[in-house]
């Protein structure tokens, strides 16, 4: 399973025509293992919603945690094998199907993906209302059903972003911190994704996203701001100032400082001015 970016998801969702299939409430056994208690069908996209206990979910050969505030979404294909913890594990199974608006004989569901929400009292709520309005059989409940669906949506999706935008700020914070007191030291963007288990993709995504700017100019920006100030120390040479800001190959340092300040490294430190 893999994090999505959430903007991306809300234009595929909003551009597609979205069809509700069912739902159900499951209370899956102590330390089992297998497959849903459900027959799955093919090409049918779902979205898990664990409300109670723990497990784990595995997708076309992928585990993901299955825990109440993480939507796990499939797309259909293969068969997922669910395992559970020492807890009973309760969930919702919303199925649905969702199709190009101008062509209702493809599906075009998103992956598989896993989304985090700040809180569930708000979703649990509509599912549950869901499920009621399941065991009703009018066509005037058809239209409340899928106007719930489509609140369901809107609501995991503004849980979502409110997740991201505070796990963002939390990871930018860290990220700074970690830059400013190693910046000296070789780090490269995957050694910072791995500090937060993100992929690089998505950590760059978060740190952009709350700074406007990638975590690896952000490194860049610091040490020649650092540099500037050792560079303006008498005795200190342009090798040495490109060691001690995290830069071997002091020719590199200085095409890099000149490309970023406008100067040569050996210009500032001859007093020149722009």
């Amino acid at each position: 399973m893999i994090q999505i970016d959430i903007d991306e998801l809300d234009r595929q969702l909003g551009a597609s025509l979205l069809q509700f299939d069912d739902i159900h409430y499951i209370a899956q056994g102590i330390r089992s293992t297998g497959n849903f208690p459900l027959q799955m069908t093919e090409g049918v996209p779902y979205f898990l919603f664990p409300v109670h206990g723990q497990g784990e979910i595995i997708v076309e050969g992928t585990s993901n945690l299955l825990a109440p505030r993480i939507i796990v979404h499939g797309n259909g294909q293969g068969m997922p094998v669910l395992n559970t913890a020492s807890d009973e594990l309760h969930y919702y199974l919303v199925r649905y199907r969702a199709f190009q608006s101008c062509d209702e004989s493809s599906s075009i569901a998103p992956s598989c993906f896993v989304l985090r929400v700040g809180e569930l009292l708000t979703i649990t709520d509509i599912l549950h209302r869901l499920q009621l309005g399941m065991l009703e059989s009018t066509h005037r409940n058809e239209l409340k059903l899928k106007a719930l669906f489509h609140t369901l949506l809107v609501e995991m999706m503004e849980g979502a972003r409110h997740f991201a935008y505070t796990k963002g700020s939390h990871i930018a914070k860290d990220a700074i911190r970690f830059i400013q007191k190693h910046y000296m030291e070789p780090i490269k963007l995957h050694d910072l994704a791995l500090r937060f288990d993100m992929s690089d993709k998505h950590f760059s995504y978060l740190f952009h996203k709350e700074l406007g700017i990638s975590p690896m100019n952000y490194l860049i920006q610091f040490r020649l701001k650092e540099a500037e100030k050792l560079l303006k120390q008498p005795h200190a040479t342009v090798r040495e100032v490109a060691r001690m800001v995290g830069y071997s190959d002091p020719y590199f340092f200085s095409k890099l400082y000149k490309k970023h300040k406008g100067l040569s490294p050996n210009q500032v430190k001859r007093g020149v001015q722009l």
